[in-house]
């Protein structure tokens, strides 16, 4: 639940992890496991500390999960809203998508300059799959992904690329997904190397590499940066439907 740009779900079991340990520290404090079971010698006193334990344990564990970043969450750090090309993404047809569906990118560039895209997917389990492109051939990449100022294109164009390596279908695992579209001036075989490196590399690692080389100067000979715009879409995949 997004508001203010605020996920209140995770602040909330934030607030109500610290307030767990809190009180299972005061009262470990106040009374203590033993002093507690020596004045009552009950099995209440053992049960009430247990279940202390058991808050504290969970709320640290609450803590721990909100604190560490998922891959979902890095990618939308590191690229969302910076989209100063004014670049517009559409998936067609319209999300929830079923497993094995054939899905379509709508692209329009509404700035006044050239560039090449680039698309990449994180499923459910953090997994990540580069969807354009697919293949190292640099000459076949850069008249296929190029896109002009003003042009809209649709990606695979619908009876022109129907090799299945041009071919985008929905996979499993179902659930909350991520599509990461980015505008870049100009496409190196570095890029699609880092994007095609997925299954070899974790998520988080080709997240910031991408990024690195996005951000930082290319070399010292090229100190200038690469100009870029993204655009990151959550989407969701669900189970065929019948």
């Amino acid at each position: 639940m997004d508001f203010l740009g605020i996920d209140w779900t995770q602040f909330i079991d934030w607030i109500l992890g610290i307030i767990g340990i809190l009180v299972g520290l005061g009262a470990f404090w106040k009374i203590g496991w033993g002093k507690c079971c020596k004045i009552t010698k009950c099995w209440l006193c053992a049960t009430g500390a247990v279940i202390i334990v058991v808050l504290f344990v969970t709320s640290i564990v609450f803590l721990i999960d909100y604190m560490i970043e998922n891959e979902s969450e890095l990618a939308h750090r590191l690229f969302d809203g910076k989209n100063s090309a004014n670049l517009r993404v559409d998936i067609q047809p319209t999300p929830p998508l079923s497993v094995g569906q054939e899905m379509y990118l709508h692209f329009t560039n509404n700035s006044d300059r050239n560039g090449y895209l680039l698309a990449f997917n994180i499923n459910s389990k953090g997994d990540l799959e580069s969807f354009i492109p697919k293949t190292l051939n640099l000459p076949e990449m850069l008249r296929y992904l190029q896109i002009r100022a003003g042009q809209e294109l649709v990606i695979p164009q619908p009876g022109v690329y129907e090799d299945p390596l041009y071919g985008l279908h929905t996979k499993e695992p179902t659930g909350q997904e991520l599509l990461v579209v980015i505008l870049v001036d100009e496409l190196t075989s570095e890029l699609v190397k880092v994007l095609l490196s997925a299954p070899k590399m974790k998520t988080s690692e080709v997240l910031q590499t991408l990024y690195d080389k996005f951000t930082k100067p290319q070399s010292e000979s090229e100190p200038h940066s690469l100009q870029w715009s993204s655009v990151v879409i959550d989407y969701q995949t669900i189970s065929v439907r019948k």
